[in-house]
């Protein structure tokens, strides 16, 4: 596409972030496949999958502009509620095997909150990184009925972690990806 076409193609600055989000959308799908594929555990799938982000959004002011946009506008927002209930009913079904396609979209709209409030709240030397990381996990996996001895395990593990490094890698590979994808 022309750099021209682009206004053609796109009506408003929110039809290029909505296609935008969908591309990392896809890649996160990628990323959690990759890691699901490695790891045995599910919890901890999730929670890392949330730690990185969070990670992200604290050491990179690029990715916390385009995750605040993402959660700040509405069509977004419904795109990542609905994808993220979809994996987190594909993740965490075992856990509850009573609850509906429905009890989990209800859910997310609580947890695409907290997440936004992880991503768009800086931290500082009384709220370090790490008790953020916690304490948003600690509330994500109790509105998921995880129980308190795996919740725990999994942020000691995610504790344990260069989530940084891992934000850092995964980040460049979205960015390279995208660049490979508009030469293409």
């Amino acid at each position: 596409m022309r750099i021209g076409t682009v206004a053609y193609h796109f009506h408003t600055k929110e039809d290029m972030l909505y296609l935008l989000i969908q591309e990392l959308m896809d890649f996160h799908s990628e990323v959690i496949e990759e890691i699901h594929g490695h790891a045995e555990d599910v919890v901890l799938s999730y929670c890392m999958e949330v730690a990185v982000q969070i990670a992200l959004c604290e050491t990179d002011e690029k990715a916390r502009d385009l995750y605040y946009s993402a959660y700040a506008h509405p069509g977004t927002l419904e795109l990542i509620k609905s994808w993220s209930a979809k994996k987190n009913a594909r993740l965490l079904k075992s856990y509850l095997p009573d609850w509906t396609k429905d009890d989990f979209q209800r859910v997310e709209h609580v947890a695409s909150m907290i997440e936004f409030s992880a991503f768009t709240s800086p931290c500082d030397e009384d709220f370090t990184l790490e008790d953020k990381t916690a304490l948003i996990l600690e509330s994500l996996m109790k509105l998921y009925c995880i129980p308190e001895e795996e919740r725990l395990a999994a942020i000691e593990t995610v504790r344990s972690t260069d989530c940084r490094k891992y934000a850092a890698e995964l980040f460049k590979k979205f960015v390279d990806r995208l660049d490979n994808s508009s030469t293409a």
